[in-house]
């Protein structure tokens, strides 16, 4: 076998696992250590971390999308670095202006008011910071160095955990901040030289033509980011408001847990949307798409399935007993999270070819009915109630969509049959909702369920699908080499 670690190590999609398998110990190591240091310090630092990361999307109004868009297929990619600029600054300046003049807005928002307001500043300052350096990523995805990608939010992720550790050991809440702050920094600078980053802003009128011009598939995709993030996260907008913080600890840590089970789905998206983004055929693009969804809700499913039969074991050994929900609980939301994996490429798809309104409403709707249902469901069912509605609300968005997804899943050169993808999704439905009843099943019997379930999905996919061409194609977009 004329394999070479050196061509492995060139691979983006190498790099891509390893960052992957690293934001996984990542996640874990950090939920323990800041559950030692107290539930106020997970909450703080935790809804830190994730509110940044929206105020991120909003910074760029995801122009991040037809920025990569249009530098992948053009040469002219100072007008649309000035114009991402222009965007990128003034959204700063406004969440800045917000946070200095009226901090109890942010303060209400992530903590509902119970935290010190000091910490305010920390989340504007790293926000600020962490907005600038995840900037490197749209150029090295525009300039589709995805290997470069790939090792910068490697970097990312260590910065994240050796803070929490250092703050650990300190045993201080601020000095996990402080370190955070201080690496990011750090990146964005390092980072900066290798994508080449343009900071500065010059009057240009091709980059206000260019933001006219892209301004609907940003608003498009800005929707759709705000309902994604939404998603996954209306526990944090909800609880502060309606629960406490013990019932917010217990959402998060278990949440967080559950949502490893989805860790591919936005490296693998991030991976594809420069491959959907080049110029191809139709049939072509809807091949490449119908690949990366394959991907997407397989991996997703094997990790959210593992997630979901180990989860009193993973639980145990980073949180208190009292902190676990339920099998019914994580089996809500690694369904949740197979439809929504899915549900991100179909996004991807309607995107490229064009179909703006498509990719915005499948989020909208999804966003709107989780919300509805986990505001009237939340009292009385408590957070059972958050991943049942993100269920409910990605269902009944995929329902509206159905031909345009049916056209997508069931007619292409890999299907043997035309409703291979739905037996291949009740595979899932059915394999993940039985463990609802599986709380007195044995450690070992629930190891050799999980793997008795992929050797018969294995086997099933292998009469459902053309495994060689599916093989063959996924190599050629993805285990290739960077020069």
């Amino acid at each position: 076998m004329n394999f070479k670690f050196f061509t492995l190590t060139k691979n983006p999609f190498f790099y891509q696992a390893l960052a992957i398998f690293f934001a996984v110990i990542k996640g874990l190591v950090s939920i323990k250590l800041l559950i030692l240091m107290g539930n106020e310090s997970y909450v703080v630092v935790t809804q830190i971390l994730v509110f940044s990361v929206i105020l991120y999307q909003l910074s760029i109004l995801s122009f991040d999308g037809p920025f990569v868009k249009s530098s992948i297929n053009n040469t002219h990619s100072y007008i649309y670095s000035n114009a991402l600029n222009y965007v990128t600054y003034s959204s700063i300046f406004i969440f800045i202006l917000i946070g200095t003049l009226f901090p109890n807005i942010y303060l209400s928002k992530l903590w509902g008011g119970s935290i010190e307001p000091f910490f305010v500043y920390f989340f504007v300052i790293y926000s600020v910071i962490y907005t600038l350096s995840c900037r490197n990523l749209i150029y090295f995805q525009s300039k589709n160095k995805l290997t470069h990608y790939s090792v910068y939010q490697l970097l990312q992720y260590i910065g994240q955990l050796l803070s929490v550790v250092i703050g650990f050991y300190f045993n201080s809440v601020i000095m996990v901040l402080s370190v955070m702050i201080t690496f990011e920094f750090s990146l964005l600078i390092f980072g900066a030289r290798f994508s080449k980053q343009f900071f500065w802003v010059y009057f240009e009128m091709q980059s206000y033509y260019w933001l006219r011009s892209n301004t609907y598939m940003a608003l498009a995709l800005v929707f759709s980011v705000l309902s994604i993030w939404a998603i996954n996260n209306i526990g944090r907008l909800i609880i502060p408001n309606m629960g406490d913080l013990n019932q917010l600890a217990m959402y998060g840590v278990s949440m967080s847990i559950a949502l490893l089970g989805g860790i591919f789905i936005n490296p693998f998206c991030s991976l594809l949307f420069p491959v959907l983004a080049k110029k191809e055929s139709f049939e072509q693009n809807k091949n490449n798409t119908f690949i990366g969804l394959l991907l997407v809700t397989i991996t997703t499913y094997c990790c959210s399935y593992f997630i979901l039969l180990f989860s009193p074991e993973l639980q145990s050994l980073i949180a208190k007993p009292e902190l676990y929900p339920s099998f019914f609980f994580y089996s809500l939301s690694a369904l949740s999270l197979v439809l929504l994996g899915s549900s991100r490429i179909y996004s991807l798809y309607f995107i490229v070819n064009d179909r703006l309104s498509n990719a915005t409403r499948i989020f909208i709707v999804n966003a709107v009915v989780t919300l509805f249902l986990s505001v009237c469901l939340f009292r009385p069912w408590g957070i059972i109630a958050i991943p049942f509605s993100m269920l409910m609300g990605i269902f009944i968005s995929q329902l509206f969509f159905y031909k345009e997804i049916n056209e997508l899943i069931c007619i292409n050169k890999y299907v043997k049959q035309k409703m291979a993808t739905f037996f291949v999704l009740m595979f899932f439905l059915i394999t993940i909702g039985f463990p609802v009843y599986a709380d007195a099943i044995s450690f070992g019997s629930r190891v050799m369920i999980y793997f008795s379930t992929l050797i018969i999905f294995y086997f099933m996919f292998k009469k459902l699908f053309f495994l060689d061409k599916l093989v063959c194609d996924f190599k050629v977009l993805f285990l290739r080499s960077e020069n």
